[in-house]
């Protein structure tokens, strides 16, 4: 059984958010704030294949839906000129798309599915 767990920190024994993969046995890291690109981060979903999708709020500024599995992050929305937010947390299917709801710059609401 895998699972992908979003580790809220105490600032005094881990001053950062990270995500993680394990199987029960060991934990692999994923992403996290400690490297300056995401200031915050998302509660994570996990499909079959290993992949999360999640929320996060970017170091520079704004926020977007981000998907991976370690290594580089896939970038599948950002604020901007066409979102100017997301709901909390993406669903993530086993073929890796990605479906979210965002508010849109110009008003009103998206559903997108994204692969």
């Amino acid at each position: 059984m895998a699972y992908a767990v979003l580790f809220r920190p105490l600032p005094s024994l881990q001053p950062f958010d990270a995500i993680n993969l394990g199987d029960g046995q060991t934990t692999t890291p994923l992403y996290s704030t400690q490297d300056g690109f995401f200031s915050s981060l998302g509660d994570p979903v996990l499909n079959d294949t290993g992949t999360v999708a999640f929320f996060a709020t970017l170091a520079q500024s704004g926020s977007g839906i981000f998907a991976g599995a370690g290594g580089t992050v896939q970038t599948i929305a950002m604020t901007g000129s066409v979102f100017s937010g997301f709901a909390a947390a993406p669903s993530l299917n086993h073929e890796g798309t990605v479906a979210f709801l965002a508010t849109l710059a110009a008003g009103g609401q998206w559903h997108l599915h994204r692969t």
